[in-house]
């Protein structure tokens, strides 16, 4: 009965002396200026049915250096998350530990497909990136249903087929022209 009129006095007291500063009132700043949002320039793409308008942001692409720390930006939390998965698979965790981290992957997988398409790519790199996220999205039914699996081999069985879409050898292209070391999962 007496924590809630003690946080009450704590946070009156809080209340209180913040406004009762010995110093000068000094007038508030300024608003940093609003920065225009980047130009947008609108790709015309016709398809089979019709045509397609997507606008872009008319960034300047990355320089190498640039582009090869973003690219192990983005793929390091995917990377951790379907080694922790692996390693809970091999190890034997339970199915609901098993499902959990499943999930994660696909999460993980989702917010680098998401990053992927964000990055203004240097434009040797965009092909081979553009063909990661295909794989990627591939990968993504097979993960989501394995999070919702009914058995360990059923939650197995659709992890290895979301890893027949690893992206394996457009991640090795992407890293060759981007001057990166090649991948080694036992380095984090």
């Amino acid at each position: 009965m007496h924590r809630p009129l003690a946080a009450l006095a704590v946070a009156a007291l809080v209340a209180v002396s913040g406004c009762s500063d010995p110093r000068p009132q000094q007038p508030p700043r300024p608003a940093p200026p609003v920065q225009p949002p980047a130009p947008v320039t609108t790709t015309v793409t016709p398809t089979s049915t019709g045509t397609t308008l997507s606008p872009t942001p008319s960034t300047p692409p990355l320089t190498r250096e640039q582009a090869a720390k973003r690219y192990l930006a983005i793929v390091r939390p995917y990377n951790q998350t379907l080694e922790r998965l692996e390693r809970a698979i091999n190890s034997g965790e339970p199915l609901p530990t098993l499902k959990t981290l499943a999930a994660q992957v696909a999460e993980a997988n989702a917010t680098r497909i998401r990053q992927f398409q964000e990055t203004p790519w240097p434009a040797d790199v965009r092909a081979p990136v553009q063909e990661l996220v295909a794989q990627a999205r591939s990968a993504m039914g097979p993960l989501h249903q394995a999070a919702t699996a009914k058995t360990r081999e059923e939650l197995v069985s659709l992890v290895l087929r979301a890893g027949r879409h690893d992206g394996a050898r457009q991640a090795a292209e992407i890293r060759k022209r981007l001057k990166l070391s090649q991948y080694d999962e036992e380095v984090p």
